[in-house]
């Protein structure tokens, strides 16, 4: 059976195939959601924009803030 091996970046080598982690946030830009932080906090408002570390977010009140991913627990879609 093959073990999965960690590489450099953030990958997992399966197989012939490299697996990437990490960004959540590209499929949600310019779509409404709510952000659930690590301490049980929401806001709800727009992905504007997804960087390497940072969500360019924009609240119901039209007020911008970049949250830094570490500090995000989920994401919900509203429907």
């Amino acid at each position: 059976m093959y073990q999965a091996e960690k590489t450099k970046g953030m990958k997992q080598k399966q197989g012939n195939n490299v697996k990437e982690f990490g960004d959540f946030g590209k499929k949600w830009v310019g779509k409404m959601c709510r952000i659930v932080f690590h301490d049980g906090s929401t806001i709800d408002g727009k992905i504007n924009d997804n960087q390497k570390y940072f969500i360019e977010f924009v609240d119901k009140s039209n007020r911008t803030a970049y949250i830094h991913k570490a500090y995000i627990k989920e994401i919900i879609p509203e429907e």
